[in-house]
């Protein structure tokens, strides 16, 4: 056993991308650990180095404050190696609490020997058979399963951005919309149209979102995420806003023109207001 100083804290370490329920669940575990041998809970935040996300880094910090604990505290880290991550961080810790599915989970059981900190397992959260992941809700969300998503988070997929100016034809046919600029390495939807509901100020309204391209009045080939609000008429460029993706309508159409997309989007509306998604 290797002699290290001992602080008196409680730790976890990860990426956190999307603070899934498997996430959740760890820092549930954490906190409770911290609180009945009154240790310092502290999460080790790794960078994520990938190129798409579930959360960027400012919405994953907000998430984490949510689910979390005023108590918690959040220190940003690196891993170049795991014998150098234990030996200068892991050491440290009275307590060490990871998830069952942790890539280390091997190298965390000789280190917890070597290093003498108690290590913690929470247990592995699935639904219906799928291990809740970051790459397992990428893959659900890449199919258009916003219903799996949504379980596998425990809350709506959002989407966060600044509002920013279009086109602005739909105001041609009484059908303004609100055009999104989200972080450019967020995880979108599947292309297509879904039900949403738009956050701003405290206040929520129902919208049919398009999440795609606009083969009806550009060639272009960027994706837009822009949104029929129903019952808004407010301006909101500039503003920052927030999107729950609620439900999977339809896919993308090809129309003649604005006025066919319209009538489409009032059958789409129809649907939004029929589900009850607020």
């Amino acid at each position: 056993m290797m002699k290290i100083q001992k602080e008196n804290i409680c730790l976890t370490f990860g990426v956190f991308d999307g603070v899934t329920l498997g996430h959740q669940a760890v820092l549930h575990k954490l906190l409770n650990i911290a609180r009945t041998r009154l240790l310092k809970p502290v999460l080790v935040l790794l960078p994520d180095t990938r190129s798409k996300v579930l959360t960027p880094e400012e919405e994953k910090m907000e998430l984490l404050a949510q689910y979390g604990d005023p108590a918690l505290t959040i220190v940003k880290g690196q891993m170049t190696s795991f014998d150098d991550f234990a030996k200068e961080v892991l050491a440290k810790a009275q307590v060490v609490v990871v998830g069952e599915e942790n890539q280390y989970l091997k190298a965390l059981s000789k280190s917890s020997l070597l290093y003498d900190f108690a290590l913690e397992i929470s247990p592995i959260v699935s639904l219906e058979n799928e291990v809740v992941c970051a790459p397992a809700i990428a893959e659900r969300l890449a199919e258009g399963n916003i219903e799996k998503v949504s379980a596998m988070l425990g809350r709506p997929y959002r989407l966060s951005g600044i509002v920013v100016v279009g086109k602005q034809l739909g105001r041609t046919v009484g059908m303004p919309t609100v055009n999104l600029q989200v972080p450019k390495d967020k995880h979108l939807p599947r292309l297509g149209v879904y039900a949403t509901v738009l956050m701003v100020d405290g206040e929520r309204f129902l919208g049919v979102t398009n999440i795609g391209r606009r083969p009806t009045v550009d060639d272009f080939s960027y994706i837009t995420i822009e949104t029929f609000l129903l019952h808004f008429s407010r301006e909101l460029y500039g503003q920052f806003v927030t999107l729950e993706v609620k439900a999977f309508i339809r896919d993308v159409k090809t129309f003649n023109n604005l006025t066919e997309v319209r009538k489409q989007v009032d059958e789409d509306i129809r649907f939004v207001s029929e589900h009850g998604l607020l």
